[in-house]
């Protein structure tokens, strides 16, 4: 991920990791762990491995990366360790939301000076890219 901004090494260390758990699925699964257990499993130390840091270095993938990712996926699926077929950009869209939410939320941080009020039942994620999002401004009040 260092040279010219391209993750194709991290993404191969992420998928054989990620082989590596699939097959401690199978042997799961073949000792007898039902369907919905080697879900909650396969979510656990799955996909909290792809899912972790997304937001950062998901816009960095090229189609054949995410053609990798979502082959994997798919495998995932067809195995019977997930419910329902899920690709990369669902988890993109899903992690930049949840990461922006949690960034509107945090009060504690410096965040909430950079967006504006919201009201109640107002959303500021409308896209499902950050460069689309909104552009956040500084509020400053001369006293």
């Amino acid at each position: 991920m260092h040279s010219g901004f391209k993750c194709d090494s991290y993404v191969d260390f992420i998928l054989s990791v990620c082989s590596q758990q699939v097959y401690l699925l199978k042997l799961l699964r073949d000792r007898g762990l039902q369907p919905p257990q080697l879900h909650i499993i396969c979510q656990s130390i799955i996909l909290s491995i792809i899912l972790y840091a997304l937001p950062a270095w998901g816009e960095l993938l090229s189609a054949e990366l995410k053609g990798r990712i979502n082959a994997f996926l798919q495998c995932l699926y067809k195995y019977g360790f997930m419910n329902s077929a899920i690709n990369i950009e669902s988890l993109l869209t899903s992690s930049d939301r949840t990461l922006f939410t949690n960034m509107q939320k945090c009060e504690h941080c410096l965040n909430h000076l950079l967006l504006p009020p919201s009201t109640q039942g107002q959303s500021f994620f409308t896209s499902t890219r950050w460069s689309q999002v909104y552009t956040p401004y500084l509020q400053l009040s001369v006293a």
